[in-house]
Order: C-alpha cells, then structure tokens, then sequence
C-alpha cells in the first residue's frame, strides 16, 4: 500500500542523512576525530562541528536549500501547493542565511556543501574540510540559493537566487522545466 504524502514526508530524516554520514565517516577515516554531530550554537544546529577550530559545517539538500544545478520545482498535487512549496523553500534559505551570517559574525567559519558534492566528490570535500582545519582560509560556502520559481509558461520557469552572505544582487534566470533533475538557463 502506497505512503500518504504526510507519512512519506515524516519519514525524511533531518539528520544523519546518507550524505552526512559518508562525509563523517571518510573525516573519521583522514583522522578528523575531533568533531561533534549536531552540535548546539545557541539555536544553531549544524551537521559537523569542530569545537575548538569554530568550523561549523553543513550538508544541505539539494531540494530543500534551493540547489541552483539540481532543485526542481514539486508539482503541487493540491490547489495550495504551490505556495507551500513555494513557502518552505523561502523560510528554508532564509533560515540557511541566517545561520550563517550568525555564526560568521560570531566568529565561525562555515562550510556548506551540497549533498551531490558529496556523493559525486566526496574526496575533493574531505580534502577542503582537512584544509580548512589545517589552517586554509578557503571558502567553501556554496553561497547562491534557489529562493523562488514560478511557471512563465508551459515548459519555462523563472529562478530567482540569493546570495547566503548578502554580499550579491540577486540573479533572475528562466530556465525550461525538466522531468530530470538538470535544469538549462535559457539566455
């Protein structure tokens, strides 16, 4: 029997996700012992925390942070649905800006990796991570988010995307809709 869409969602973990947990596990693997999982900053939890070095980093969900390669827009399967999605990608990036414009003006330094960098270079994530603790000043922040998108028409889509740090204007691209999760800039 086929999972309501409310239980379906409910089984979406928030953490320990697979990305996640191969990034700890290949750090464990370089050494990166010192690390603490979902480790509290005020109201901040990121997804690996390295205490003493205050480097706090996150592994953020291609559909759920506004992937600029990978986010595709959910068909609203109610008359509402396009708001709420709409919505909760909103709240989602803003809440992703927010933390990390915190935790830099607290002194923090911030990595921010997609899951498909994990999954497709995990080695060249780990090796940023093991730089960063050695004492790089990299930035491997991932900074442009989807915020919105809207159907101009069939088949076309306009994207607007953020800057995490606010340092940017926002960009404004079309872009067709596809049934995979590629999308093309249309010029």
């Amino acid at each position: 029997m086929a999972l309501s869409r409310s239980e379906n969602m409910a089984r979406i973990l928030g953490k320990d996700t697979k990305p996640e947990n191969l990034l700890r596990k290949e750090l464990w693997g370089r050494g990166c012992k010192g690390y603490r999982k979902n480790y509290r900053i005020q109201r901040l939890r990121p997804d690996i925390v390295f205490v003493g070095k205050k480097i706090a980093i996150f592994v953020d969900g291609c559909f759920w942070h506004g992937c600029p390669d990978h986010y595709n827009r959910p068909r609203p399967c109610r008359p509402d649905g396009e708001k709420y999605w709409s919505d909760k990608l909103r709240e989602n990036v803003i809440r992703d800006i927010k933390q990390t414009l915190y935790l830099h003006e607290n002194g923090w330094t911030v990595l921010r990796f997609w899951e498909h960098q994990i999954e497709d270079s995990l080695n060249f994530v780990a090796d940023a991570v093991v730089s960063v603790l050695e004492g790089a000043n990299e930035n491997y922040l991932n900074r442009q988010r989807v915020i919105h998108v809207t159907q101009v028409k069939p088949g076309l889509e306009e994207w607007i995307l953020v800057d995490l740090l606010g340092q940017k204007e926002d960009v404004k691209e079309y872009r067709k809709r596809s049934e995979k999760v590629t999308n093309q800039v249309v010029e």
